[in-house]
Parts: structure tokens; C-alpha cells; sequence
């Protein structure tokens, strides 16, 4: 496995994934990083190199409809992740919301905009 992806879903679309999915090494895990991590990650703790958090929602209308939820995933999740990391030896990754690319020109933002507000596909993959 190269690639992990652990997602709950909540504010994702499985087609979302289809691509990745298609490519070897690249492992899909539903699960939520707010309850403890699925053995399907913890057992590859031993090979992890790098944890990207992006569990957030950024846009206000997903965070909002579930406040405790999104603090939940910032606070309870950020520290199972930080505990894999430290267990595995990765360098580890917060993202945060959308916010810091400045001030959008599309309200609410959906997946898929640049730091210019523009929307655009998504990179791909080498």
C-alpha cells in the first residue's frame, strides 16, 4: 500500500474516488477519525511516512449542520492522527479550511475551487 485514504464520507461522494481507486497501491478505509483508527491503518503503522489531515469540512453550511461533530474531528481525530504519527515515526499534516486562500467569489465554496475562486479539476496523479 502507497496510498491510504480514510474517509467517513460525510461530506464526500465515493465517486469522488473511482480514479484513485484504479490505481495500484492505493487503499480506500471508511472510517471515521473520530473514533479509534480502523486496524486496516494501524496495522501499516510501521510504513507510514506522511499523514495529510483534511478531515475538516471547510465550507460553513457542512461544518455548521454538525457543530459538535467538526469539533470532534479537529480535536478528538487531529489526536489519533498524531498518535499514528508518532508511533509510525511521520511527519504529520493539519490542514486547514479553505479561508486561507483569501476571500472566494463563490458562496458556499464547493470542492474543486482554486486559491483564485476559479474552479478547476483536480491534479493528476504521477
Amino acid at each position: 500500500m502507497r496510498c491510504c485514504c480514510l474517509d467517513n464520507l460525510q461530506t464526500a461522494r465515493p465517486s469522488n474516488l473511482r480514479l484513485l481507486e484504479a490505481l495500484p497501491g492505493f487503499t480506500f478505509v471508511e472510517a471515521d477519525i473520530v473514533n479509534t483508527l480502523p486496524e486496516a491503518v494501524t496495522r501499516h503503522a510501521g510504513r507510514i511516512t506522511r499523514i495529510y489531515n483534511c478531515a475538516c469540512a471547510a465550507s460553513p453550511p457542512q461544518y455548521q449542520a454538525d457543530p459538535e461533530h467538526t469539533m470532534l474531528t479537529n480535536v478528538v481525530g487531529t489526536h489519533h492522527l498524531l498518535r499514528l504519527a508518532e508511533q509510525s515515526g511521520a511527519r504529520f499534516l493539519l490542514t486547514s479550511t479553505s479561508e486561507v486562500y483569501g476571500d472566494p467569489e463563490v458562496h458556499p465554496q464547493v470542492e474543486g475551487l482554486s486559491r483564485l475562486g476559479q474552479l478547476h479539476r483536480p491534479a493528476r496523479l504521477l
